[in-house]
């Protein structure tokens, strides 16, 4: 899965190791950013339309993670438990 972020020309991408890479489209073929918090195939990754560093993905594992992309690692998981 892949998605852009309008404010920094910046591509996501969503893999089946459960790991998303940012790219700086201005500096083609140079990962920026890799994103591991996922254990399971990345099933959609979401910039938000309003916050240039947020970005929102979804797993197999059940996962939803809440990224601001400077720090690397999830603000928030929200992790599914089914009682």
């Amino acid at each position: 899965t892949c998605d852009f972020n309008k404010y920094d020309n910046l591509i996501g991408l969503g893999y089946s190791n459960g790991i998303i890479q940012i790219y700086d489209l201005r500096k083609s073929d140079i990962e920026v950013i890799t994103l591991n918090g996922h254990n399971l195939c990345v099933k959609k990754i979401i910039f938000s339309p309003f916050d240039s560093k947020t970005l929102i993905s979804v797993s197999y594992d059940m996962n939803v993670n809440y990224w601001n992309i400077s720090y690397s690692i999830p603000i928030h998981i929200f992790i599914y438990c089914n009682n």
